[in-house]
């Protein structure tokens, strides 16, 4: 009989050939075995729940420099040229519309908990 500790499947890889997934065995003698197979094995499901949330700080932090590129073409428009203002339009179409969909799942996410 073997005295090393055998290796359990938890996680999964993608067979490139086959086009499935087939299991693939965890390394008992390292630390922390379950976490690191809980990751691999659910790293699709957290990633999708990260990108809403990412996107939504991402375009947040982007407010205060779009508020001040805005007040530096209202206060100096006239050295400006007109496709700044343009330009500015769209910048704010993106940010508020990404704010929309980054802001879509999150509440959805708390009333699951419950």
């Amino acid at each position: 009989m073997r005295s090393t500790p055998r290796a359990f499947v938890l996680t999964y890889d993608f067979h490139a050939d086959a086009g499935t997934r087939r299991p693939r065995p965890v390394d008992r003698t390292k630390k922390h075995p379950l976490t690191a197979a809980m990751f691999r094995t659910f790293f699709p499901e957290l990633s999708l729940a990260l990108i809403p949330r990412l996107a939504h700080v991402g375009f947040s932090l982007t407010q205060p420099y779009l508020i001040h590129a805005t007040i530096t073409y209202v206060t100096f428009h006239r050295r400006l040229p007109e496709y700044y203002g343009y330009g500015l339009i769209g910048a704010y179409a993106l940010v508020y519309t990404g704010l929309a969909v980054g802001r879509t799942d999150i509440p959805s996410l708390g009333s699951d908990a419950r």
